[in-house]
């Protein structure tokens, strides 16, 4: 079996519990490291998400050009989404070095 990460079995995911003890509206932040400026060719972010429950609320994506932001929405889901893995693309382009989160 494959994955998507390294496209062989020894790929990896992050998991954050969504049901009891977890609070409604608790947040994971996940932070890219600094990306150079993409305005010629763009940026590809690919990512592939599991959202099944009823303790799911919401997936964001950001664009960061300065630390101290919270940054760009890019895209955003709300809710149960089904007991599947499903694939989001994002084409990303900055005049700036950036941060996805």
């Amino acid at each position: 079996m494959k994955d998507h990460t390294l496209g062989t079995a020894n790929g990896h995911y992050l998991y954050i519990e969504t049901s009891e003890p977890q609070a409604f509206q608790d947040k994971a932040v996940l932070l890219s490291p600094i990306l150079n400026a993409t305005e010629a060719n763009g940026c590809s972010f690919r990512l592939f998400y599991h959202m099944f429950g009823k303790h799911v609320y919401r997936l964001a994506v950001y664009q960061r050009i300065w630390s101290n932001s919270r940054g760009q929405l890019l895209w955003q889901i709300f809710g149960d989404q089904g007991n599947r893995w499903i694939r989001k693309h994002l084409s990303i382009t900055s005049r700036h070095p950036f941060q996805v989160g």
